[in-house]
C-alpha cells in the first residue's frame, strides 16, 4: 500500500491512479474507493492535500484474467 496526496488543482482519482500505476490497471479504482471511506463524496478535482491509500499495483494484477476468444481457427 502507499498513501499519495493530492499536490496540484485538477487531479483527478482516475488521473492520479493512472500514474501512480504507470497505465490503465481493471478495479483499481474500485480498490482505491473500499480502502478510502468517503472519498467518493469529494469532488472530481480532488482538494489539494487530500490523502489517499492506494494498493500496490503487481505484474500479476496486470495480466488478464481471462483468454481472449479466437472467432476462426
Amino acid at each position: 500500500m502507499a498513501l499519495l496526496t493530492v499536490q496540484v488543482r485538477g487531479q483527478t482519482l482516475e488521473r492520479l491512479i493512472f500514474k501512480h500505476a504507470r497505465g490503465h490497471v481493471p478495479g483499481v479504482v474500485e480498490r482505491v474507493l473500499d480502502l478510502n471511506p468517503g472519498l467518493a463524496g469529494l469532488p472530481d478535482e480532488l482538494p489539494t492535500g487530500t490523502t489517499i491509500t492506494v494498493p500496490t499495483v503487481t505484474d500479476a494484477v496486470r495480466r488478464p484474467v481471462t483468454a481472449p476468444i479466437r472467432l476462426t481457427d
